[in-house]
């Protein structure tokens, strides 16, 4: 859902919809993985490019979707073994992406992912 700032108020529709079909034509499925399933964790807009990123924590999957539209422009799986339980997601104002992940069995992550060099 959104939030209307002016108002003060939940917006009754949501400003995005993510059809996890879509997702897993881009990130196919894994043998462990739900099917036709996609669970946010986490949501943040890039300061740069105001692409839409979206974490999802059950599938390890990060979503960016385009500010405007809403449609997926990229998708990509995260690795258990990097970040075992993906939950928070933001930027700094250079468009340095940051993820942290809770501790399953060992200590708490926070991973800093710099943007590529044209």
């Amino acid at each position: 859902m959104g939030f209307d700032l002016n108002k003060q108020k939940l917006l009754s529709e949501p400003v995005y919809r993510i059809d996890p079909n879509e997702v897993n034509k881009l990130v196919p499925d894994g043998p462990e993985d739900k099917p036709n399933y996609l669970s946010p964790s986490g949501v943040a807009i890039h300061p740069l490019t105001q692409d839409v990123y979206v974490l999802s924590s059950a599938k390890k999957r990060l979503v960016v979707l385009d500010y405007n539209s809403g449609a997926i422009k990229y998708a990509t799986r995260i690795s258990k073994e990097l970040l075992p339980q993906p939950e928070g997601i933001c930027f700094d104002p250079a468009g340095n992406l940051f993820i942290s992940s809770e501790a399953k069995k060992g200590l708490p992550k926070i991973l800093k992912f710099e943007p590529k060099k044209p």
